[in-house]
Parts: structure tokens; C-alpha cells; sequence
């Protein structure tokens, strides 16, 4: 039998880990249960000055709190103890299963609460997710860059005011900016007619396209040119063959240039207005 005496000296050295691993012994540790006199002096010592150490481990509690939990130590706490063990855990390690065995603490109620609200969210979140996912295989990828290098749709202030020109004007239907050819005509129809254009063709787009709601046919098409940009000849060697894939594939390509760069929406709207009228567009 492991002498009693033993067990105080380590606990007058402070020796917790030893201890521990005495209580670990079912069979060693009930015999010395069978001691009246370490039962009294054990129980009335141990946790009193297991606290009172100045840089106490979690792991400590932690694993007696285990041993008082469970049936397979014979170790356990008194209700004092087991109060004053479960508060420091609370305190330090903030966990909801701690908190559940003492709700009334001021501590567990607020990790308590803090659970159940987490636990709302989390089941709203699972809700929608099971929405998304009843008609549907989703796989969502996110981005950990906290810099965006997403820029605006439109690459310049006047393809925006055309596009908020176009909203005022023509209501019922889709407005599309920078829409790929590939888009609008069939990729074998064109290459079969237009084989010498066809790689521009799969590069190159149109600035607007007017789109009618209920078929998602294109109605018109448009091109904002601009003075400088456009006299290029590398640009006005684009253009032409633009005009020619849209002409010859029976669309009619609206071009647009500025006058003297001081247009804005209105300009923009008393222009579209005009196109609709002579269109006979509703």
C-alpha cells in the first residue's frame, strides 16, 4: 500500500504532476481512500493549495474535473471543490460544456448566451444552405485576398453615361455592355463565311448591345467612338472589319462619336430618343 505520508510530502513540494499520476491508480488511490485520516487531510488540502499556485496549469482541473466527471476514476470532488474547480475552468478556457454545469455563474451565463445566439446563426446559415442546395450541387469558392482588383464594367465615364442614357430610354428592354461577338453570332456561321476575320472575331465585342426582354434577341448594336482612338489606323482597320461581320450578318452597327466631348446623359438621351422614334421601337 502506498504510504500516505508520501502523498503529503509531495503535496507540501508542490508536486501536482505526481500527484495526478497517483490519482490516475484507481486501485492505489482507493486504498489510501480506506485511510480516514489522508481522506480528511487529502480533501481539505489538495485543491486549496493546488489554487494556490501563482502560474497554475488548465491542464491541472482540466483533467481532475475528467476524474470527478467520469466513472472509470475514483477520485472526486466535493460540491465546493467541484464549484471552485468548474469557475476557474470557465473563466479560463471560456467553453460551453464547462459553463452548462454551473448556468447560474455570472460567466456561464454570458458564454451560454453567446452559444445559443452562434447557434441560431449557424442554423440560419445551414437553413439557406439547404435551400441553395435542394435543386442544385453548389460549390462556392472564396478569395483571401483582402485586396480587390475587380475594376468597373464600363472602361470609360462615357460608356456609363450611355448605359444610364440607354435605361432612361429604352425601359423594356436588356441593356449589355462590351458583348463578345461570340456572343451574338454563331461561331460556325462565321467561320465558314468570314474565315479571314475569324480570329477577331473571338476577341473582339460590341460596346452596347439593346436586347429584347422576352426572346433575348439583340436588337441594336452600338459603337462609341472616340476622335483620337479611332483614327488610328490600326483601330479604324478594326472597325472596318467589325462593320463588315455586323452588316453582312444582318445587324445594323450604330456608331457614335463625340462631338466636342462635353456630352453627358442628356446628350446621350435626346440621341437614343430620336434612334427609338425612327426605329419604331416601344
Amino acid at each position: 500500500m502506498k504510504d500516505p505520508n508520501d502523498i503529503f510530502i509531495l503535496l507540501q513540494q508542490r508536486k501536482f504532476l505526481e500527484i495526478i499520476g497517483i490519482l490516475k491508480d484507481n486501485k492505489v488511490f482507493n486504498e489510501l481512500l480506506n485511510d480516514f485520516v489522508f481522506k480528511t487531510v487529502f480533501f481539505q488540502n489538495f485543491i486549496n493549495e493546488l489554487f494556490n499556485e501563482s502560474a497554475l496549469e488548465i491542464e491541472y482541473p482540466a483533467f481532475l474535473y475528467h476524474c470527478h466527471s467520469s466513472d472509470e476514476y475514483v477520485f472526486k470532488f466535493s460540491e465546493e471543490d467541484e464549484e471552485k474547480v468548474l469557475m476557474f475552468l470557465i473563466d479560463n478556457t471560456k467553453k460551453y460544456l464547462y459553463a452548462i454545469k454551473l448556468p447560474y455563474y455570472s460567466t456561464s451565463i454570458e458564454i451560454i448566451n453567446e452559444y445559443k445566439e452562434k447557434m441560431s446563426i449557424e442554423a440560419e446559415k445551414a437553413a439557406i444552405i439547404a435551400k441553395k442546395e435542394k435543386d442544385f450541387e453548389i460549390v462556392e469558392k472564396y478569395s483571401n485576398n483582402t485586396e480587390s482588383l475587380l475594376k468597373s464594367i464600363f472602361n470609360s465615364p462615357q460608356e456609363k453615361e450611355f448605359y444610364l442614357a440607354c435605361k432612361l430610354v429604352f425601359k423594356n428592354y436588356i441593356i449589355l455592355p462590351n458583348v463578345s461577338l461570340t456572343t451574338i453570332f454563331n461561331a460556325n456561321v462565321v467561320k465558314q463565311k468570314f474565315s479571314e476575320y475569324y480570329d477577331f472575331y473571338l476577341k473582339s465585342s460590341i460596346d452596347f448591345v439593346l436586347v429584347e426582354d422576352k426572346t433575348f434577341i439583340p436588337v441594336l448594336f452600338f459603337e462609341l467612338d472616340s476622335k483620337g482612338y479611332h483614327s488610328d489606323k490600326k483601330a479604324k482597320s478594326r472597325d472596318d472589319i467589325k462593320d463588315i461581320l455586323l452588316t453582312e450578318l444582318g445587324r445594323d452597327l450604330i456608331r457614335i462619336t463625340k462631338k466636342t466631348g462635353k456630352e453627358g446623359v442628356y446628350e446621350f438621351f435626346d440621341f437614343l430618343e430620336a434612334v427609338k422614334e425612327e426605329r419604331g421601337i416601344e
